[in-house]
């Protein structure tokens, strides 16, 4: 069940899908190991510079077109 919600984290903030293989032999591991994740996660979507960074590209593709 946790190795779902681990896929599911993955799949929701990524347009890919990414597999990842885990040996867990405790469950307070791998909940530390989706807490790393989602922390990631969140520091991207709030680093401005990949929204600015975004922002240019779809100012760029727009005007393309």
């Amino acid at each position: 069940m946790l190795l779902n919600i681990l896929k599911y984290i993955l799949r929701k903030n990524f347009s890919q899908v990414y597999n990842i293989s885990v040996v867990v032999f405790e469950k307070s591991k791998l909940m530390v190991c989706k807490e790393i994740i989602e922390s990631h996660i969140s520091k991207r979507y709030d680093d401005t510079n990949v929204t600015t960074n975004t922002d240019r590209i779809v100012e760029t593709i727009n005007k393309k077109f």
